[in-house]
């Protein structure tokens, strides 16, 4: 049975496990009083999220967490909207998590305006972009100074070259053999 909660509904935390199907936990919310953990989609990939956005989604009260979701590129197409991350309860000191996204290119949260309370932490997102052009300060101004943004690098040439780009920016940080490509 599938939840359908009306728009500008005020949601409890949403856990989005395992299945980009679990996502419809989102569907209505405006404000989510609690947290958003996204976690753990492996069997995903950019198809699969062609048509998952929450535009309506303008509020978390705790923290928003991105761990191992597969197939993710851009968090902006998810919460084209999303202006506030409260951080009344925090992830280990942060209200934004983006950890081992192997296919995230983008965060993209471009209405994003207030980190209330909490730091941002970006690691280990090989294909990421532009993370370095955020004001990060400006945003979470009570954790100033105090986030954790830190480029994955490859350990070795040898490894193997990231999935196609499509024409996007590349990780400037990442090395790459060119008899890889």
């Amino acid at each position: 049975m599938a939840l359908h909660l009306p728009p500008n509904a005020v949601c409890q935390s949403v856990d989005v496990r395992n299945d980009v199907q679990a996502f419809q936990r989102l569907s209505g919310c405006r404000v989510v009083e609690g947290f958003v953990q996204i976690l753990l989609i492996d069997r995903a990939d950019e198809a699969a999220y062609d048509n998952v956005t929450f535009p309506e989604l303008r509020e978390i009260t705790d923290y928003l967490l991105l761990y191992r979701v597969n197939g993710l590129r851009s968090v902006g197409k998810l919460f084209p909207n999303l202006a506030v991350i409260r951080g009344n309860t925090l992830f280990f000191n942060y209200a934004f998590i983006s950890f081992e996204m192997i296919h995230l290119q983008e965060i993209g949260l471009q209405s994003l305006t207030d980190i209330l309370r909490g730091g941002v932490r970006i690691e280990k997102n090989p294909l990421l972009c532009f993370v370095n052009t955020v004001d990060w300060d400006h945003i979470a101004k009570a954790s100033k100074g105090e986030h954790y943004i830190k480029m994955w690098k490859r350990k070795t040439a040898r490894e193997k070259s990231p999935p196609s780009t499509h024409g996007l920016c590349l990780n400037p940080d990442i090395t790459i053999n060119s008899n890889e490509r």
